[in-house]
């Protein structure tokens, strides 16, 4: 089940073509989906401020082109999915974003460094992931950064 939610103003929001892409076709600030697999083209929406896909079944990678073309997310809820790889490089063009929630999912890998970057972080939820290494000691210097959650 394919659920698109649209802002209040006018306009048509997204489309799901006939091959299962997501088209930009308008104003469009949130999406939900359950199951399958997590679709690289949502990224492709340059009005999309929160992706929120928690408590699915979906599995995937996050794309190393995440905030390439949606630089306005400002939420991205993967939380208790089926989710694999690590965490691109590419999230930290996602200057906007202020919740990143991760955790129950199947990544690796180590929390790039380059976290830092995110300047609007408030909030990460990385806990119940397979990742190594250190965590980043200069996620301490990050100025918006209120909590991480890392069990």
């Amino acid at each position: 089940m394919k659920k698109l939610q649209r802002r209040k103003e006018k306009g048509p929001a997204v489309a799901l073509n006939p091959e299962g892409v997501f088209e930009n076709t308008g104003k469009f600030s949130a999406i939900k989906i359950s199951q399958g697999e997590l679709p690289a083209t949502i990224f492709n929406i340059s009005s999309l401020v929160s992706i929120d896909l928690v408590y699915n079944e979906i599995s995937g990678i996050i794309p190393e082109n995440i905030c390439s073309q949606s630089a306005k997310l400002e939420r991205l809820g993967l939380y208790r999915n089926r989710i694999y790889g690590e965490i691109p490089s590419g999230l930290t063009r996602c200057r906007m974003l202020q919740t990143l929630s991760l955790s129950f999912n199947q990544l690796m890998g180590s929390i790039p460094t380059e976290i830092e970057n995110l300047s609007s972080l408030h909030y990460a939820a990385l806990s119940r992931n397979n990742f190594s290494g250190i965590i980043p000691l200069s996620i301490g210097n990050m100025s918006e950064f209120d909590d991480i959650g890392l069990e």
